[in-house]
């Protein structure tokens, strides 16, 4: 199990710390970008996970963590899907292979992911209402019963 992650600059940004948003409550609020990369193996078959997340809080906050790009912290990154959007306008989680976009109960999925100091926390995956079996040749999809 994976108990840290990486800070990492975010697309485009020079600093940890990207200002994102000034409330009408006056407060300035930000995000830090963080990142974790393990191997997996499944069935004998090793993958390489990447996932990203943000720490998000006041700027004031923020910068009290003293974190620079390549700090390591104590944690992880979970991810929760379900068929409600997290927030408004959110895209529907798609598979890269096929572009069509991943169902669950006949309902769009949609995805998060969050960094927690939590190390029991756990992943809240949704299972896809179809299966893409391995065919020579080419890709096909079969609903499941």
């Amino acid at each position: 199990m994976k108990n840290h992650v990486k800070v990492v600059l975010q697309p485009g940004k020079a600093e940890v710390i990207n200002n994102f948003t000034l409330s009408s409550d006056g407060i300035q609020r930000g995000s830090i970008m963080v990142e974790s990369s393990e191997i997996q193996i499944v069935n004998g078959f090793a993958t390489e996970s990447r996932r990203t997340a943000f720490i998000n809080g006041e700027i004031k906050v923020l910068a009290k963590l003293q974190l620079k790009e390549g700090s390591m912290i104590e944690g992880k990154i979970v991810v929760h899907e379900d068929v409600k959007p997290f927030y408004v306008g959110q895209e529907p989680k798609i598979n890269p292979t096929t572009k069509v976009t991943m169902l669950h109960g006949e309902q769009p999925v949609y995805r998060k992911s969050t960094f927690v100091t939590d190390l029991t926390a756990v992943n809240v995956l949704l299972t896809s209402d179809v299966v893409a079996p391995v065919v020579i040749g080419r890709a096909k999809e079969i609903p499941v019963a």
